[in-house]
């Protein structure tokens, strides 16, 4: 093991140092990574893949390293609108999934969180105004011109020692 010119070639271009040069096959790298992107755990991964292609755990690993790696790379490259629309089928998926629920029947809170995020994720549900000073009234808004004659009418009127009036 010299070190110099030995090379695993890897399928996304990248190489690493070992003793011997193998091409990793395409289809086990492709099966690693719809098991990833299906929430899989990796121990979960190498418990699965290692038998079943006769290597060793730390060859799953590797494989999954790589994977990462790539996952990785697109998404750095990717919009974010690309994002939202992932982000929007694992929502629906997440509802689907807990409104079949299990042995027990549907997971009604699972459905409302997954339901909530789907509302703000698609701006349905925006951000709720909380007006804690007009007392239900209509607020009236102010140009920029009417606040800072507001604000000079409030620091003279302090100033002169009154106690500031309301002017509406």
């Amino acid at each position: 093991m010299s070190g110099e010119g030995d090379e695993m070639e890897e399928a996304d271009g990248a190489s690493q140092t070992s003793s011997c040069v193998r091409k990793i096959d395409p289809a086990r790298l492709a099966e690693v990574e719809e098991m990833l992107l299906g929430a899989v755990s990796p121990r979960r991964i190498v418990a699965a893949l290692a038998p079943k292609y006769d290597v060793t755990r730390r060859q799953v690993y590797t494989y999954i390293a790589i994977v990462r790696r790539r996952i990785t790379k697109l998404c750095a490259e990717r919009a974010p609108v690309a994002d939202a629309e992932v982000a929007r089928e694992m929502l629906l998926d997440a509802y689907e999934t807990a409104r079949l629920g299990n042995e027990h029947g549907p997971n009604a809170s699972a459905m409302v969180q997954a339901a909530r995020a789907y509302a703000e994720l698609t701006g349905a549900l925006q951000p709720q105004r909380v007006d804690i000073t007009s007392g239900g009234k209509p607020i009236r808004s102010m140009t920029d011109d009417e606040l800072l004659a507001e604000a000079r009418r409030l620091a003279a009127a302090e100033a002169d020692g009154d106690e500031p009036r309301p002017t509406h």
